[in-house]
């Protein structure tokens, strides 16, 4: 689903599970890179935590949309570890260690490889 306003859009996935991971954002991923002037991505699950799945991907517990009784004080404390969260992601650190290990990931493909 795509929500327009103006000129700019949020995509949004409805998922029927209790919890989601990066993976759950590969949809998301590929249609923010092909509209540029998406403003973000949304997935919404049945979990309760709101979780940052990317750059520009947040997930969002339905309770929020629905208007159902969220306690203030949780919202905010989610809402900060989103934003620690795309801080770090978005981070040099980050970024090295995600080099480091799809590097690391290579070479273990390729070798698993040469033995067959």
């Amino acid at each position: 689903m795509v929500i327009e306003q103006g000129r700019r859009m949020v995509a949004c996935e409805i998922k029927m599970g209790e919890t989601v991971g990066f993976g759950d954002a590969e949809g998301l991923r590929a249609f923010l890179s092909e509209h540029p002037k998406t403003a973000v991505g949304v997935v919404i699950y049945r979990g309760n935590e709101i979780m940052a799945l990317g750059e520009n991907i947040v997930a969002l517990p339905h309770s929020l949309i629905l208007g159902m009784q969220v306690h203030p004080t949780k919202r905010r404390a989610d809402m900060e570890r989103v934003r620690e969260n795309v801080e770090w992601r978005n981070s040099k650190e980050f970024q090295d260690e995600a080099t480091k290990k799809r590097v690391a990931a290579t070479r273990a493909t390729n070798e698993a490889k040469k033995k067959n």
